[in-house]
């Protein structure tokens, strides 16, 4: 187990073995300026395979379009 702070105070996360380094499994966003005493993550559950919950991978992962093809006529 590992301590995080998390909305003001520390929070315990479990953490899962994995071939990879272990991983956190509580969302990552960050709240607030780091440095700060008020800095603090979201801790809500984070989705499978993603450091972030369902609301903040929403927004850290955006798809951008694809520009539209481009027919210079000269």
């Amino acid at each position: 187990m590992i301590g995080l702070r998390v909305s003001g105070r520390k929070k315990r996360l479990g953490r899962r073995a994995s071939p990879d380094p272990l991983l956190i499994i509580a969302c990552r966003w960050p709240i607030g300026h780091p440095g700060e005493p008020s800095f603090t993550f979201c801790g809500e559950p984070a989705l499978p395979d993603k450091p972030y919950c369902a609301e903040h991978a929403a927004r850290a992962y955006v798809v951008m379009p694809k520009p539209e093809p481009r027919h210079d006529h000269e």
